[in-house]
């Protein structure tokens, strides 16, 4: 806000001895706050490798489909192994845009064990709302969505066998 002092007929200037008074504004926009709960982890399944091989697997988060690169191969059967995308889901205010940060990597460290960790690298999002638009999603008119995360496991030849975590965090915020 800026106040200036514009001649007109009867001048009122402070410094020629009367007062001048003007009234702004406030304002403000308040929202609903935007949440974010993981509802299933990203899953690399129940994988098997060659001693002296290495390779990864690449989950897509936009269609969920699975790629195995290399020598590693799924051991799951039809259990419940099998690889798949994260879900989250987000709440917030009907309507709003929001945009969805996640790390480019992590490293997946051995649970049981002192290993050297696997690094889990090309980790993407994609909302269900703006599939295509990368880290952007939309609420709908009840204030919320979903979004996938992937990314790919590299698995270097030599790797301990062994249950393997990394977390990742994601926060979404109001774009």
């Amino acid at each position: 806000m800026s106040l200036a002092c514009v001649a007109v007929a009867t001048p009122a200037c402070a410094g020629d001895g009367t007062s001048a008074t003007a009234t702004g504004s406030a304002a403000a926009s308040i929202v609903q706050p935007i949440t974010v709960r993981a509802l299933d982890d990203l899953l690399f399944g129940t994988l098997a490798i060659g001693p002296d091989a290495s390779g990864a697997i690449s989950v897509d988060p936009e269609s969920g489909s699975v790629a195995f690169l290399g020598a590693l191969r799924s051991v799951c059967g039809t259990g419940g192994c099998q690889a798949h995308p994260a879900i989250f889901g987000v709440t917030g205010q009907p309507g709003r845009r929001y945009r969805i940060d996640a790390p480019a990597s992590a490293m997946a460290s051995q649970v049981d064990g002192i290993g050297p960790a696997l690094p889990v690298v090309d980790i993407r999002v994609s909302a269900n709302s703006l599939p295509g638009s990368p880290n952007i999603g939309l609420l709908d008119s009840n204030g919320e969505d979903r979004f996938r995360l992937g990314g790919t496991l590299q698995v270097p030849a030599g790797s301990a066998a062994g249950f393997y975590r990394a977390d990742v965090e994601v926060v979404v915020t109001y774009d």
